[in-house]
């Protein structure tokens, strides 16, 4: 096999020789790690032309040294599927093939076979086997390589082959690799560097140098050339080397596939060398794209499936909030697609969810793009998200309700006295209603007040929306909620609520008058794809970590903030994490698990920005949680604030004697018996046989106002406001997010994605396409969610009902920053 061709050094397991030069090579390459992808030439002048001219065929197929041929650690940046077929022709006869190869790989592994057609009936195929490991910021990686010939004359030893790729920055790369044959003297090596001063592909410097011994013998060459890329998709390369070799390469891509050609002369001799290529695989920036396919298609997006914050390990496809929301910003991005057509038939996402996803849609059209949503029957939330539309459609048997927008709540005390349990509200804000359900038969005056301006922030957000999307006056749109309430299709044409009747299939009819021309229907994977900058980018992309806090705030339960605090601290303590994301959904509950939680996230702050993504409901616990982020983004309907704390006290009121229980005990401490009572089946808590005497209620209350002041004080030093002015916005309040921010309470309106935009601009990164982003804790896999999807998606949907009542039986007679359930 030819050792010339793929530039790599060699190293002998065998024992060392005095004088021999092989360590001293081998000890070079481990000091520097090959880096550039697209480093080439023509070395010791082999078929070393032909492997070369795959550096040129596409991004990262240079990036991977091409299927670790030319360096094994390369393959670290093969991480989709991909394959090259090439052939290379001579001066001497330019329809006469000299070479043909395949390569491919994936998931850091690489293979090929190459076929030499060496004179007359001569012929040689040379096999290929490599394996990268580590990172895109320093790498390694081994390979094996052997041959078989027309004659046992052309067949060589099996090889051995190492290489290492550093790239720490975006601009720099250095690196080294070696081959040798097992049991021969013959070595090669190469150490070669590159330069981007742009940090990506635009242009390219780059420098090599090589040995090769032989027998004793030393033979060495350098290079130096440049690539650029003038505009996306198209490449083109040059080289000169010291043995007075040229290379010149020029490679197009077209996403899914690509082709390449690049010659090799010398320039003291007529000698010369052509290579073509043909790419199929992982997608890469198309020369066509932004010039032929420019509005050639449009995204679909189904948003009848609930859509969730993750998805489960295995078997789990289901939609995500930040995977809808990234693939919208792809296709405002792509200029092939031309708009989003959306299906809501039937949509049953939450409010918070239904604005973020708005918000994005309203990105795209100032972008140019075009929107189409598809309805059923839809109520004011549904309506809300259509009315960003371009066109409307509607279902012949749909309909749409503007019935208005309520807050209510279900009071339990009269089922309670039924029963025979007992529950005493430990309430000294005005506010804090988290526990009146309990005691009272309708709401108290605070809660009332605090309701009826949620209800009208929300209210003014859909009017304001459907207003601004469908033309129509404030005034018009009142009228329609108390007068009309209900639209069939034909109603609904008339109100200019919709533009067209019809089903799913129609769609694709109003796109095609909208644009003049008929449009291809995408599914969002096949744009997202285009997001992917590893082409672009030497070392590992910068990282932003999002990581949720969902469900109650509980230590073992909801949030479950033990594991939680060390998700937060490992982010923390990742150098390659440059920012996080917290994204809270969250009704409060246990003082401790919230603070936990929000003193990891405040050592983080000192370490790197902190954004927090504020969802459905952020308050009480919840805005604990929240205070620490050096910028807290709240959704327009977000529910956050609710700073207060609520106490209160279930106890036995003839439960036990319906039931024939009974009780007993001995004791030392006067107020031992205080928690003591009957055990609930099925339930694992115990029901406290009587109420507190006026001296602990006396306690409790100084323990509940003390909190207070603790959590007020808190939230003062963390906002950088006075203590009287967050009692003025606090005493258990609840604000929407558009209220928050003009209380002091958040800092910006947006969603996840702008949280995430927000979090890389504020660690330097700029562009959040640019980053890799994880998230976490990853969503458990269990037995039902396997053999039952839908007996664990109903579970999924009462799971926070039973962490509520969980949390208030486990924590009885305890101080809590908790909210209604009927808020969460």
């Amino acid at each position: 096999m030819h050792f010339a061709k793929s530039l790599i050094i060699q190293t002998c397991t065998s024992g060392v020789r005095p004088n021999d030069r092989r360590p001293f090579i081998a000890a070079i390459t481990l000091l520097f790690i090959v880096g550039n992808g697209t480093l080439y030439g023509n070395w010791f002048r082999d078929t070393y032309q032909f492997t070369n001219g795959l550096s040129y065929l596409t991004p990262s197929a240079g990036m991977t040294e091409t299927y670790g041929i030319l360096n094994p650690a390369g393959l670290a940046y093969l991480s989709r599927p991909e394959a090259t077929l090439a052939l290379s022709t001579n001066n001497v006869d330019a329809v006469s093939v000299r070479d043909v190869g395949f390569w491919g790989g994936g998931g850091n592994t690489g293979l090929g076979i190459h076929y030499r057609n060496l004179s007359g009936d001569e012929w040689a195929t040379d096999f290929s086997l490599a394996r990268a490991f580590g990172t895109k910021t320093i790498a390694g990686g081994i390979g094996i390589g052997w041959n078989t010939a027309s004659s046992d004359s052309l067949k060589d030893k099996a090889e051995l082959s190492y290489g290492m790729l550093l790239r720490p920055w975006r601009r720099i790369s250095l690196g080294a690799s070696s081959r040798m044959a097992l049991g021969d003297d013959r070595i090669e090596g190469i150490v070669t560097a590159g330069l981007r001063p742009t940090g990506n592909e635009i242009f390219t410097l780059k420098g090599d140098w090589g040995v090769k011994t032989n027998n004793g013998a030393q033979d060495q060459v350098w290079g130096v050339g440049f690539a650029a890329e003038p505009f996306r998709g198209l490449r083109l390369s040059a080289r000169y080397g010291s043995d007075h070799s040229v290379f010149i390469g020029l490679n197009m891509g077209f996403g899914y596939s690509g082709v390449a050609a690049a010659g090799t002369m010398d320039t003291r001799s007529p000698q010369s060398a052509v290579t073509y290529a043909l790419r199929i695989g992982a997608y890469e920036p198309s020369v066509t794209a932004s010039r032929l396919n420019r509005r050639k298609r449009y995204m679909e997006l189904d948003l009848h499936p609930k859509i969730g914050y993750r998805r489960r390990p295995f078997f789990d496809d289901g939609p995500t909030l930040l995977g809808t929301l990234r693939a919208l910003e792809a296709a405002r991005r792509d200029s092939s697609i031309g708009g989003v057509a959306i299906r809501a038939s039937t949509m049953s996402q939450n409010l918070t969810f239904t604005w973020e996803i708005r918000e994005k849609l309203r990105e795209l059209k100032k972008a140019g793009k075009k929107v189409v949503v598809y309805i059923d029957k839809g109520r004011m939330k549904q309506y809300y998200l259509a009315s960003v539309a371009d066109r409307i459609v509607m279902d012949p048997q749909g309909s749409i309700a503007l019935p208005g927008v309520l807050s209510g709540s279900t009071f339990y005390s009269g089922t309670l006295d039924k029963i025979g349990i007992e529950f005493d509200e430990w309430r000294f804000f005005k506010y804090k209603s988290g526990y009146e359900e309990f005691e009272r038969d309708s709401m108290s005056e605070g809660a009332r007040e605090q309701r009826a301006a949620l209800i009208e922030d929300i209210y003014n957000l859909l009017r304001r929306g459907v207003c601004e999307g469908r033309d129509i006056s404030t005034e018009r749109f009142d009228s329609l909620v108390n007068n009309k309430v209900y639209f069939r299709p034909n109603d609904a044409v008339a109100a200019g609520l919709i533009d067209t009747i019809g089903r799913w299939e129609t769609v694709e009819k109003v796109i095609e008058v909208i644009e003049g021309s008929e449009k291809k229907l995408v599914k969002p994977d096949m744009v997202a794809a285009r997001m992917t900058p590893e082409h672009d980018y030497w070392s590992a992309p910068p990282r932003i970590a999002v990581i949720y806090a969902l469900g109650a705030c509980a230590m073992d339960r909801g949030i479950e903030a033990r594991d939680l605090v060390e998700v937060i601290r490992k982010a923390g303590e990742n150098s390659r994490v440059k920012a996080i994301v917290l994204r809270v959904d969250s009704p409060g509950g246990d003082p401790m698990a919230s603070d936990i939680v929000a003193q990891a996230l405040r050592e983080c702050a000192e370490e790197k920005p902190v954004v927090v993504s504020q969802g459905s409901v952020a308050a009480s616990g919840g805005y604990w949680l929240s205070m620490y982020g050096d910028t807290i983004v709240a959704a327009g309907p977000t529910i956050t604030g609710s700073i207060g704390v609520i106490g209160g006290w279930v106890y036995n009121d003839g439960l036990k004697e319906k039931l024939g229980m009974t009780t007993d005990h001995v004791k030392i401490g006067k107020h031992a018996d205080l928690p003591f009572g009957i055990s609930l089946p099925f339930m694992g808590v115990m029901l406290p046989d009587r109420n507190l005497t006026p001296h602990e209620r006396n306690v409790a209350k100084s323990v509940l106002l003390s909190m207070y002041d603790e959590f007020v004080g808190k939230v003062a030093e963390a906002r950088g406001m006075d203590t009287a002015a967050v009692d003025s916005v606090a005493q258990g309040r609840i604000w929407s997010g558009m209220r928050g921010r003009e209380k002091g309470l958040v800092d910006e309106i947006g969603g996840l994605y702008e949280s995430i935009r927000i979090a890389a601009d504020l660690a330097g990164i700029g562009d959040p396409v640019e980053c890799t982003i994880t998230e976490a804790p990853k969503k458990e896999m269990s037995f039902v969610s396997l053999v039952a999807p839908e007996f664990s998606a109903r579970k999924a949907r009462t799971q926070p009902v039973i962490d509520y009542l969980h949390l208030h039986m486990e924590s009885n007679g305890q101080p809590l920053l908790l909210m209604p359930i009927e808020l969460w």
